[in-house]
């Protein structure tokens, strides 16, 4: 729960500065372009936590997949020994 907690921050994060810089960038390619250097960093941060925050989820998911799938995998095991 404390990754999707730190996803969904990063997302909100990121559409705020997003929103707040509405109307001053262009996407391009289907990346933004801000007009300022001190701008695009300050996206490029935003962005950086964002796909943090989401690769964590991501492996975290993956885990939770395989660990459902182990003990599957255990308990059809368990119960072809009885």
């Amino acid at each position: 729960m404390l990754a999707r907690y730190d996803f969904y921050r990063a997302y909100g994060n990121c559409l705020t500065f997003l929103i707040g810089q509405y109307g001053t960038y262009n996407v391009l390619n289907g990346k933004f372009n801000f007009p300022q250097q001190l701008v695009t960093d300050q996206y490029n941060a935003v962005a950086s936590a964002l796909d943090s925050a989401t690769k964590h989820v991501t492996e975290l998911e993956a885990e939770r997949k395989s660990l459902i799938q182990s003990h599957q995998e255990q308990w059809e095991r368990f119960v072809k020994e009885k």
